[in-house]
C-alpha cells in the first residue's frame, strides 16, 4: 500500500481493517524500490508468506465470478451475496501486487496502524485552506461548523507555497481557529496551509449543514448503512419518518436522502391490518406533495439506486431508468463493482478521483428524456421547448465496464450511460444515484458524491 495515495485516510482506513482481520502489516522505514517503481518510507507491506494469507488475496484483488445458469438456456443463477467486493477498488485505495522479490528495511506493526500528524504551514492570517480530497477532510468541516467557525469552498484553482491547489479546496477562517486545526491535524493527519491574505477567488460560503433522512417503517438495512456513514463523518442528522414528513417544516434542512428502497413501500409501507396503527402507510400523496414543495422552494432532495424511480415517477422527472425492462438474460449484475468515469468540473464532484468503482447490486442507468417533435404524419412545426435541465455528474465507462465480479450485458446496455444526474427542479435539485454509493458502508470512493452534494444544499 503506497504511502502516496489520493485519500490517506482511507489508505490508513484499508490497513486497520486487514489488521482487525489477522493480517500481519509491515511498514517501511526506508524507501526501496521495486521493478524501477519507487516506494516511500511510510509504506505498507503485506508479506504473501503469511497464515491468513487466503484473506489477503479475497480482499486485495478483483473477483472473476463465473457465469452461471439456473438451467441450460436459462436465467442466470444469482450468486449467495455479491459477486465482487475488492476492497481497494471500493474505498479508491492504490495497492500493488507484487510478485517478484524485493528487499525492504522494515518493522512489523504490532498493533493498529496510527495517524501520522498532517502539516501545517503558513502564518494563517487570513484563515487556512486544506484538501477535499480525504473523507476526513468532510468530518473536519462538518466539526469546524458546530463549532462557529467560517468555512468556505473554493471553486478556483488556487496557488499556494508554490503548488497548485484543484478547485474545492475548504477554507477555513475564525478566531483562535489554529488551535483547533491543530488538535485536527494531529488525529485526523490532515494538512493544513496557512494563507497571508484573502484569495481572490471564487467561493461558496457553508452554514452549518443540517441533514434530513427518510426512513421508513418498513425495515431498510440500506438506511442504517446511510445512517451509520453520517454520524461517522459528523453529520447533524434527523430521522424522518412519514409523519414527521407532514409535520416537520421541511426547509430547515439542507438536504434530504431518500436510501435505496422500493417506491411501493416508500408510498404504501405496511398495509392495514400487519402492524399497530401507527406503524402502517408509507408516505402517500401529501408526502409526495410535501418533498415536492421542499424542493421546489431550494431545498435537495438525494436518492440512492430504487428510491431514484420513486422520484422519477413521483416529480416527473424528464429522466427514465435505462434497464427497468431488461430480463436477466438480458442484462444481469449482481453485486459488482462497475466502472465510472467522473465529471470533474462539477461542484458535485470535488475531491473525487476521476474514475470510481460503482456498487452495483441489479441497479439502474439512467437516460435523459428530451421532447420529441414527432407526430403521425412526421415533424410537428411547433416551438423547440428548452432542453431539461439535467447534469451528468457520473457516467459508466464506454469499455472495460466490469472491475470486479459478475456482469452479463453490460457492454451493451450500460456503457456511456448516466450514473449520478443533478435534476434542476424550480429552485431546488433532485440527486440521483443509479447505484448505491455507500453500499454497507464500504464503497469509500464515491462518500464524496454523497457530502458534495449535501454541501451544495448548505451552500450560499
Amino acid at each position: 500500500v503506497p504511502k502516496e495515495q489520493w485519500d490517506a485516510s482511507e489508505a490508513r482506513n484499508l490497513v486497520e481493517i486487514l489488521q482487525r482481520g489477522g493480517l500481519e502489516a509491515h511498514e517501511a522505514t526506508a524507501a526501496f524500490s521495486v521493478d524501477g517503481k519507487e516506494y516511500q518510507a511510510g509504506s505498507i507491506i503485506f508479506y504473501g508468506a503469511q497464515a491468513f494469507r487466503p484473506y489477503l488475496v479475497d480482499l486485495m484483488e478483483e473477483q472473476d465470478y463465473p457465469d452461471q445458469y439456473r438451467y441450460p438456456g436459462g436465467p442466470p443463477r444469482p450468486p449467495y451475496d455479491l459477486a465482487g467486493w475488492t476492497l481497494p477498488m471500493q474505498m479508491g485505495v492504490q495497492v500493488d501486487r507484487i510478485d517478484t522479490s524485493f528487499e525492504a528495511s522494515t518493522k512489523e506493526l504490532k498493533s493498529i496502524l496510527t495517524v501520522e500528524k498532517g502539516n501545517m504551514e503558513g502564518s494563517g492570517k487570513a484563515g487556512f485552506v486544506f484538501s477535499n480530497k480525504e473523507n476526513a477532510a468532510y468530518t473536519a468541516v462538518n466539526e469546524l461548523l458546530k463549532a462557529g467557525f467560517s468555512v468556505n469552498i473554493i471553486h478556483d484553482t488556487l496557488e499556494v507555497g508554490g503548488m497548485k491547489m484543484e478547485p474545492g479546496l475548504f477554507w477555513v477562517e475564525g478566531k483562535n481557529v489554529q488551535a483547533t486545526l491543530e488538535k485536527m491535524s494531529a488525529s485526523k493527519g490532515i494538512d493544513f496551509v496557512g494563507l497571508d491574505k484573502k484569495p481572490k477567488v471564487k467561493t461558496q460560503t457553508l452554514h452549518k449543514v443540517k441533514l434530513g433522512m427518510y426512513k421508513s417503517w418498513v425495515a431498510n438495512m440500506d438506511e442504517g448503512w446511510s445512517r451509520w456513514m453520517f454520524e461517522q463523518h459528523s453529520f447533524d442528522l434527523d430521522t424522518l419518518h412519514d409523519k414527521d414528513v407532514l409535520s416537520r417544516d421541511l426547509s430547515q434542512y439542507d438536504a434530504i436522502v431518500i436510501p435505496d428502497q422500493s417506491g411501493t413501500r416508500i408510498m404504501n409501507g405496511h398495509s392495514k391490518g400487519t402492524m399497530p396503527e401507527q406503524y402502517v402507510g408509507g408516505l402517500g400523496i401529501d408526502g409526495v406533495a410535501k418533498l415536492s414543495d421542499y424542493v421546489k422552494n431550494g431545498g435537495t432532495l438525494i436518492t440512492f439506486d430504487e428510491a431514484s424511480d420513486f422520484a422519477i415517477e413521483q416529480f416527473g422527472l424528464p429522466v427514465r431508468n435505462a434497464t427497468s425492462r431488461l430480463s436477466s438474460n438480458q442484462f444481469f449484475i449482481p453485486g459488482s463493482l462497475i466502472r465510472a468515469k467522473v465529471d470533474k468540473k462539477h461542484p458535485m464532484t470535488f475531491g473525487v478521483q476521476p474514475e470510481v468503482a460503482a456498487s452495483y447490486s441489479q441497479s439502474r442507468a439512467f437516460d435523459i428524456v428530451k421532447p420529441s417533435y414527432r407526430g403521425e404524419g412526421g415533424e410537428e412545426k411547433i416551438e423547440k421547448a428548452p432542453d431539461p435541465e439535467v447534469d451528468v455528474i457520473v457516467k459508466f465507462a464506454e469499455k472495460d465496464l466490469l472491475m470486479s465480479g459478475w456482469a452479463m450485458g453490460e457492454e451493451r446496455y450500460l456503457k456511456n450511460k448516466a450514473a449520478m444526474l443533478d435534476v434542476k427542479y424550480e429552485k431546488g435539485n433532485i440527486v440521483l444515484f443509479s447505484f448505491r454509493p455507500q453500499f454497507r458502508g464500504q464503497p469509500r470512493g464515491t462518500y464524496k458524491l454523497i457530502f458534495n452534494a449535501i454541501f451544495q444544499g448548505a451552500a450560499e
